[in-house]
C-alpha cells in the first residue's frame, strides 16, 4: 500500500512538473507585460487604440520575454488593446476580449506587488 501511495505521489508530481502552463493570463505591449484581470470596463472608459496582439502561444515554453512586437499567452492574433481614459498605460491598459467587451489588465509589476 505504501508503495503504491508513494508511486501516485511520485507521477503527480512529475505531471505537475512537466506542465506548460502560465502563472497568469497577460498581454504584453511594448515590452511591458499586463496581467489580465477580472474587472470589466465599460465603453466609454475605452481610450485611444494601442495596438493589437500579433503573436500568441498557450505554451509557455515557447514565451520568450525578447519578442518584439504584442504578445498574448491568451487573446489571439487580432485582439485590439485600449488606454483607459484618464488612466496611464503605464498602470493599466484595456483589452477588447470580444467585440464591444472589455477588460482590464494591469501592470505586471503593480500587480505582484497587490498578489
Amino acid at each position: 500500500m505504501k508503495k503504491l501511495i508513494l508511486c501516485l505521489v511520485i507521477s503527480l508530481l512529475l505531471i505537475s512538473c512537466s506542465s506548460n502552463s502560465w502563472a497568469f493570463e497577460f498581454v504584453q505591449i511594448n515590452g511591458v507585460t499586463y496581467v489580465i484581470t477580472d474587472e470589466i470596463v465599460e465603453q466609454e472608459e475605452v481610450g485611444e487604440l494601442l495596438g493589437e496582439v500579433d503573436k500568441y502561444s498557450d505554451e509557455e515554453k515557447n514565451h520568450s520575454s525578447s519578442y518584439s512586437g504584442n504578445f498574448s499567452n491568451i487573446y489571439k492574433i487580432g485582439t485590439e488593446l485600449y488606454e483607459i481614459k484618464g488612466i496611464s498605460r503605464a498602470h493599466a491598459i484595456v483589452v477588447e476580449y470580444e467585440i464591444g467587451h472589455y477588460v482590464k489588465a494591469i501592470n505586471e509589476e503593480e500587480w505582484t506587488e497587490e498578489n
